[in-house]
């Protein structure tokens, strides 16, 4: 069991997010607080968030067009097919 340092509450270990996967340690404000945080900031800018995820999607587009080609082959089949 350990607090909150955002909300004061007392929860158990399960409550928050690991710092790393494989260490035990835990994050110091918990899982709903975090959570919270992050909804916060994002829709504080939420343009900026968009254009990063264009930008990242068109690099990914660049960087992978045989797996991208496969994929919409294989989607456009089972499509087809059904």
């Amino acid at each position: 069991m350990k607090v909150c340092t955002k909300c004061g509450i007392e929860k158990p270990d399960e409550d928050y997010y690991k710092v790393r996967p494989d260490k035990p340690w835990r994050r110091s404000v918990c899982k709903e607080c975090h959570k919270a945080y992050q909804s916060e900031r994002y829709h504080a800018d939420i343009e900026l968030h968009r254009k990063a995820n264009r930008i990242y999607a068109e690099n990914y587009r660049k960087a992978h067009p045989d797996e991208l080609r496969a994929y919409r082959r294989a989607w456009m089949r089972k499509r087809r097919s059904a």
